[in-house]
């Protein structure tokens, strides 16, 4: 059984040699959020604004992301503080996905949070 647990113990490890920098693998993004919730005191304010703003009107949110941007997905990055750099790299990543992030709110979230300062 101990052995069961192994890959997932070995994922950050695969996913720092995936060739790409770290904040460009979305594998390592739910690593960065929560490194972030701990060192940063605003991380809950900021995050709980990005959650309300993506679970406000969902079919919006995602009309958004398909159309490359609009005032909730602009809202989202600011309030999550991802710099205009890294925003089309979170849209591209959201739009190739939107299967897995459209059904799992705390991924989603943790893809603005971990793209965010």
């Amino acid at each position: 059984m101990r052995l069961a647990a192994l890959p997932l113990l070995l994922l950050p490890a695969l996913a720092a040699c995936a060739g790409t920098a770290p904040r460009d693998n979305p594998v390592t993004w739910p690593f960065y959020a929560a490194r972030a919730a701990a060192e940063d005191p605003g991380y809950a304010a900021r995050r709980a604004e990005v959650e309300r703003l993506v679970k406000s009107d969902p079919p919006a949110f995602w009309a958004e992301v398909d159309a490359g941007g609009g005032p909730t997905l602009s809202a989202a990055y600011a309030a999550a503080g991802v710099p205009p750099a890294r925003q089309p790299y979170v849209l591209a990543a959201l739009s190739a996905d939107d299967q897995i992030y459209g059904s799992n709110y705390p991924l989603l979230i943790a893809a603005f949070m971990a793209n965010g300062s």
